[in-house]
């Protein structure tokens, strides 16, 4: 590889390590706030929510790449036009098509990276996640227990608790109630400390109560039969439990891209043909867009020396948020079926090539008109002055 594009690679995935580093930062922050709520509000365990996040970061890798990539490309030119390289190159015979070629490879390589996350890892990692949030939104003895309250499960077992820890496991005061209406019996236990577990063998759950009183009631027996323990464990019902994971492939986005492909040709029970048209051109301009970044990000980042730095990124910051917004409002008339992907999608996509093209290849001829959005620099006029 010539020292040139060694050079313009090294300046650019630098700022593209750090601006990915920051953008996947800010984008997890607020996700990392609501997970910390459900681990505080359902306590759930810190594994599950561990692999709520590490779900969650195909999705935002994918939103992140994109703009981290623009920025990166972006303040790489804005350098070598501040420090006057830029200049220099083009005083060697070096244009604009020159420069962009290691960036547009570098662009080649996030597509098929992009692809592969957009196409493949994602349907994967949201069909993981939504598996998780069901089984947490269905843990009935964490999510409904609290104190003073009655937990029923619908079959005749009753748990109340007059006090809970914040982990959701550990409780005071039991009282829990098991009624057989078949055979009239009813087995009452009441504990000063309990604590949830699950069996190491059968992964089931179960409650073990310390320091309490077990009454049962036969038909048979005219009197209660009263036992004191210091130990003793009761295994809760099945409706405690989360229901299975449901199979993959019952959502447009739980699908790979050769999936979408294939219910496209032959339509599945419960999908309909406009979600699978729009789930497919959404995520193909997504991944084509990428390809152009580089073509519309080396105009803005030509500055003059004394120039504000900042008018480019701004610029290309609404650029990149205003074609987001409208892929995204695009997609879901395309979903709803109101619009066609091609028109809604294919259009906006076709728009914002078009708009990177022109932009560079006006800059690669007449780069002076792209300086005028910043501070144009004043000549100098050298006046004679009287002898």
């Amino acid at each position: 590889m010539p020292i040139l594009d060694r050079y313009i690679l090294r300046l650019t995935l630098w700022r593209l390590g750090t601006t990915l580093a920051i953008a996947m930062g800010a984008l997890l922050l607020e996700r990392m706030v609501r997970l910390l709520n459900l681990l505080a509000t359902q306590h759930a365990s810190p594994l599950a929510i561990l692999q709520i996040f590490l779900n969650l970061i195909p999705h935002y890798l994918a939103l992140a790449l994109s703009a981290a990539f623009f920025v990166s490309i972006l303040l790489t030119v804005q350098q070598l036009s501040q420090e006057s390289e830029l200049d220099a190159m083009r005083a060697a015979g070096i244009g604009l098509r020159r420069i962009v070629r290691p960036l547009m490879l570098l662009a080649a390589m996030l597509t098929v990276l992009s692809a592969f996350v957009i196409g493949w890892v994602q349907p994967y990692s949201y069909w993981t996640y939504r598996g998780i949030l069901q089984a947490l939104s269905h843990t009935t003895v964490f999510t409904a227990l609290q104190s003073g309250t009655l937990v029923s499960d619908g079959e005749g077992m009753t748990l109340s608790v007059g006090d809970i820890e914040p982990d959701g496991k550990r409780m005071s005061q039991v009282f829990l109630r098991e009624d057989n209406p078949e055979e009239r019996e009813t087995l009452t236990l009441t504990a000063e400390q309990a604590e949830i577990l699950r069996n190491l063998e059968d992964d089931q759950p179960f409650i073990r109560l310390f320091g309490g009183t077990r009454i049962e009631t036969r038909p048979d027996t005219p009197n209660p039969v009263v036992v004191v323990f210091d130990q003793f464990d009761v295994p809760l019902a099945e409706a405690f439990e989360p229901p299975p994971t449901r199979p993959r492939g019952r959502n447009e986005r739980e699908l790979t891209l050769g999936e979408l492909f294939e219910v496209q040709r032959n339509p599945r029970q419960g999908i309909r043909p406009a979600e699978v048209g729009a789930e497919i051109h959404g995520r193909i301009v997504r991944i084509g867009s990428i390809l152009f970044l580089p073509l519309l990000a080396v105009p803005l980042g030509i500055v003059s020396r004394r120039a504000r730095r900042g008018w480019g990124l701004a610029l290309g910051g609404l650029i990149l948020v205003g074609y987001h917004q409208v892929l995204q409002v695009g997609e879901g008339f395309a979903d709803d079926g109101s619009a066609s992907p091609w028109l809604s999608l294919e259009v906006p996509f076709l728009l914002f090539a078009l708009i990177s093209i022109v932009t560079f290849v006006i800059a690669s001829r007449r780069p002076a008109p792209l300086r005028r959005f910043g501070r144009a620099e004043r000549p100098v006029r050298l006046e004679r002055q009287a002898a």
